[in-house]
């Protein structure tokens, strides 16, 4: 809790972590009790509400959440002046997630992984 951060919960940064639904991929930046960061192509508004598809390593669950913010942080050169833009988003979690390690305390990082890609 740096920088006067007040979070409910701690963030856990996580390893072979998605996001899906009809929309976006994303790949999990931080995940915890009641909500989670994710990294996409794909932008979401502010306020909406959606059904993910969230997936921890083998285990997948179904989430409904509703986006709390949703930025811009960057392009990706894809080759021949194609640029893909890159946005960070969080959601809140319309019930708590009791889903992680010992419910929330701090795991071993065995889920960090910055390579993640979802199975097809």
């Amino acid at each position: 809790m740096d920088d006067g951060e007040k979070r409910r919960h701690p963030r856990l940064t996580v390893r072979h972590a998605g996001i899906r639904n009809g929309l976006l991929i994303g790949r999990v930046l931080n995940l915890s009790l009641t909500g989670l960061a994710f990294e996409s192509s794909t932008g979401l508004r502010t306020g909406s509400r959606h059904a993910f598809q969230l997936e921890l390593g083998e285990r997948c669950f179904r989430i409904d959440a509703e986006v709390r913010w949703c930025r811009l942080t960057r392009t990706v050169g894809r080759g021949a002046g194609e640029f893909v833009p890159v946005f960070h988003a969080g959601l809140a979690f319309n019930r708590p997630l009791r889903i992680l390690p010992e419910h929330g305390r701090r795991n071993n990082g065995a889920w960090l992984d910055p390579e993640f890609r979802f199975r097809r």
